[in-house]
């Protein structure tokens, strides 16, 4: 099903995104509320697990 691809890809997305929130936190250490590239990162994952959990609401 296009849903199911739809979820996968996404969930992949959301492993690249935790992988460079990770690198954002151990590159900046005590200074990540500086961080404008790790507000940006963590938006964008909660973005992605929106989109996961409408499709897989969509899907049911």
């Amino acid at each position: 099903m296009l849903c199911d691809e739809l979820v996968t890809k996404l969930e992949e997305v959301d492993r690249m995104i935790r992988e460079e929130i990770r690198r954002e936190l151990n590159n900046n250490g005590h200074d990540t509320l500086a961080s404008s590239r790790l507000a940006c990162l963590i938006r964008s994952r909660a973005d992605v697990q929106s989109a996961i959990t409408c499709l897989l609401g969509a899907s049911h």
